[in-house]
């Protein structure tokens, strides 16, 4: 199988799997979006382990049949009630195999290069933050921790750490935004020549609007700079401006939901 062939299928998938999780949010449409998740969840793994020829490895098999049989006694001993704390739990072993995938691949220094280093190591910091995230809110969803609000006495501090996170998790969305571009560019330019820092230098102008410019971008393909398009508007506009505008939409159309019974009422 192709690279191109295996890039196509694992798009495919993921936008299945995403579609699903969306059928999820309505309740007629929940179980057949739980059903078309697992389904090309399950998809993607065969296709993987058949593009890098590890169908015949027999741990991998045992590790997925007790990870299946977990799940399977799980779905029947967790309760209606308590999945929430299921769910948040469940989020939380994803993270944890994120960062576990991302330590497996920073211990092999003579394998993996510069991006690779790059991305496991963003794999393991998100991949600890979300199972650390996730079991708070599992234990206080479970009542294992307390619902009281906790006030420290020097919470200016904390303020400002916000401040400071929240810059950051705008830095780490800017450069996840870049480096998605520049892989997916990668994939679609290649054979032609180009060098992956010259596309990393080509998207990352993009997204600051800076003009710059290591490639001549007339000589990319029309998907690629079709792709670059909507990354100088993401950049420009900003990632805080835009959610803050979603968040706003979202909001309105909550509202516009509720309509009272309006009328003239003549008294006398």
């Amino acid at each position: 199988m192709s690279d191109v062939v295996y890039y196509i299928i694992s798009a495919v998938l993921t936008v299945g799997v995403l579609v699903g999780i969306a059928m999820m949010s309505k309740v007629k449409s929940a179980p057949a979006g739980n059903i078309l998740s697992a389904v090309c969840m399950a998809v993607a793994i065969l296709v993987t382990l058949y593009r890098y020829e590890i169908l015949s490895d027999a741990g991998l098999w045992v590790a997925m049949a007790v990870g299946l049989a977990l799940g399977a006694f799980g779905a029947q001993k967790v309760k209606m009630i308590e999945m929430p704390q299921a769910v948040a739990l469940l989020n939380g072993f994803g993270g944890a195999a994120s960062a576990i995938v991302g330590v497996m691949e920073l211990i092999q220094p003579s394998v993996a290069g510069a991006f690779s280093s790059a991305t496991a190591g963003l794999a393991v910091a998100v991949g600890m933050l979300t199972l650390t995230g996730s079991l708070v809110a599992a234990a206080k969803l479970h009542g294992l921790i307390g619902q009281k609000p906790v006030v420290w006495n020097r919470h200016a501090l904390l303020t400002i750490g916000s401040l400071v996170v929240t810059a950051v998790t705008i830095v780490l969305i800017a450069f996840s935004a870049i480096l998605i571009a520049t892989c997916v560019i990668s994939v679609i330019e290649r054979g032609r020549g180009h060098d992956f820092l010259d596309l990393l230098f080509e998207t990352t102008s993009a997204f600051s609007t800076t003009g710059l410019s290591s490639v001549n971008t007339a000589t990319l393909t029309p998907a690629s700079q079709w792709l670059l398009m909507p990354l100088m508007y993401f950049g420009r506009v900003g990632p805080l401006t835009l959610a803050y505008a979603l968040a706003n939409r979202l909001e309105s159309r909550r509202a516009n939901r509720v309509h009272y019974p309006e009328e003239k009422i003549m008294i006398g």
